[in-house]
């Protein structure tokens, strides 16, 4: 929608009412994703009835809610980014979906919609992956060529991306996974296990502190990623340990395998304030789809095979949409309660932020945060985060010397939230004291090359922090 303002094919009022519309077309998105889901969840049940609750509000949620209540339910997918879209591709690969039909025309559809699913968050490609080795596995010997000939879409969409990725930013991988990948596993080992020890950590602009919240956000990152591995794991060994009834496998197994090869490469290579509560959609909706199918076999240990009478299937279904309806109502009181998210007055009302730029003689600025500032600026902006730049600014950020790129293009200026703004301090402070320390991607080479100075706020009260790019060799003497 805000894309459509953009080329003016949409005329927008004002920002905030673009940004209402990319929100109701979001939980447009979602509620198909959802609904499409819930279809496709009752095929793995014995009791279909209960498929609501992968979705309404998701078991999942109900696990976890003591520790992170604003996250992982349903609901909270309905987020702008690429939550509900992920959710909507991959539910509709898995609805369209037979083990018993061999359809080539049906797994070609299959294939779109997990080559569209990996488009819209791409490193559920584990997940996708698993459900393509799955198709084949099932797929008779004689066939095997025609079902990877009606499996090519998802082939052709991921090689039509990599191949202009490599020409517009240089890489194969995204701009943004590079800009995330480091060497992660301790990082997110200390946030586990600060859930159960007072572990020290460190990395933070504070410094050192004692982690023994089970409420603090880098746990709530990394434990959206750990929670559905361990559930799948569970799941994977409980059908192996019957894998005489070959019926003991479905596709749900694939991808819970799938789900696991994601956790353990983001553990290991992503650092947890890079993982944002959109990652893992489809991993917290399978997890809470295998919840249920546990439900389901207790249930059915309790009453094998018990019949139930029509007017307890209608009672029972009236119980899930009424508990669905009363966790919405949880889940949306405590979104209440965060009160408002990110600079609300910015979005109609940029005149401070531009004429603090002007009074710094800016008429481009480099922005430290995920796109917002440059959205409401109405002003030339790069992303000093490193998610989205061209192949030399890629190239560069990636052999330390973006900030020389940067300069020679008529960036002087630096644009932080407050989150990052507190990285850049810490890492002027570092400077100060002799120990210059690395800063977000920066290698601490670079940040001895140039100096951040401090340039103050724009007045406004709403949290940006400015900072002058300065080459180390003009910097004034004190």
């Amino acid at each position: 929608m805000c894309a459509l303002g953009r080329l003016h094919l949409v005329d927008y009022a004002s920002r905030s009412v673009a940004l209402l519309h990319v929100f109701y077309a979001d939980v447009l998105i979602l509620a198909l994703g959802a609904g499409t889901f819930c279809v496709a969840a009752s095929r793995y049940l014995r009791r279909p009835w209960l498929a609501i609750l992968t979705v309404s509000p998701g078991l999942f949620w109900i696990l976890t809610a003591p520790i992170a209540p604003a996250h992982f339910a349903t609901w909270s997918f309905a987020n702008g980014m690429e939550s509900a879209l992920a959710l909507l591709c991959f539910a509709a690969a898995l609805c369209l979906y037979r083990d018993d039909d061999g359809s080539l025309l049906r797994l070609a559809a299959v294939a779109a919609c997990l080559g569209l699913s990996v488009l819209a968050r791409l490193d559920d490609i584990f997940l996708v992956a698993a459900f393509v080795l799955w198709i084949l596995y099932r797929s008779r010997h004689d066939r095997r060529a025609h079902t990877l000939l009606s499996l090519s879409p998802v082939v052709l969409m991921v090689g039509a991306y990599l191949a202009y990725n490599r020409v517009a930013a240089g890489t194969f991988l995204p701009s943004s996974g590079v800009a995330k990948l480091d060497f992660s596993c301790w990082l997110n080992l200390k946030q586990v296990l600060s859930l159960f020890l007072p572990v020290i950590t460190g990395g933070h602009p504070e410094g050192l502190r004692l982690a023994t919240s089970p409420f603090l956000e880098l746990n709530q990152r990394v434990l959206q990623m750990v929670i559905p591995a361990v559930f799948c794991v569970a799941e994977l060994g409980y059908a192996f340990r019957r894998r005489h009834a070959e019926s003991r496998f479905t596709v749900l197994h694939a991808i819970a395998a799938g789900i696991v090869l994601k956790a353990f490469y983001n553990f290991v290579l992503v650092w947890p304030i890079s993982q944002g509560q959109w990652y893992y959609t489809v991993s917290i909706t399978v997890s809470s789809l295998i919840l249920v199918q546990w439900l389901d076999r207790v249930a059915e240990r309790l009453w094998p095979g018990a019949e139930i009478g029509a007017r307890s299937r209608w009672l029972l279904r009236m119980a899930c949409v009424l508990w669905a309806l009363a966790s919405f109502n949880i889940v949306s009181q405590w979104h209440n309660l965060q009160g408002p998210v990110g600079f609300p007055g910015l979005l109609d009302d940029n005149r401070s932020l531009q004429a603090k730029l002007a009074a710094l003689g800016a008429d481009r600025f480099l922005e430290f945060d995920d796109g917002y500032i440059g959205f409401v600026a109405d002003t030339p902006s790069v992303g000093a985060l490193g998610l989205v730049l061209d192949r030399e600014a890629s190239e560069a950020m990636a052999h330390g010397h973006f900030f020389d790129i940067a300069y020679g293009r008529g960036y002087r200026v630096l644009v932080a939230d407050p989150a990052y703004a507190s990285l850049v301090n810490h890492a002027n402070a570092g400077r100060e004291f002799g120990k210059p320390r690395r800063m977000y991607r920066f290698q601490p080479e670079e940040l001895e090359r140039y100096v951040l100075a401090p340039a103050g706020d724009d007045g406004s009260g709403d949290g940006l922090s400015f900072f002058q790019l300065v080459p180390r060799a003009s910097e004034p003497k004190s």
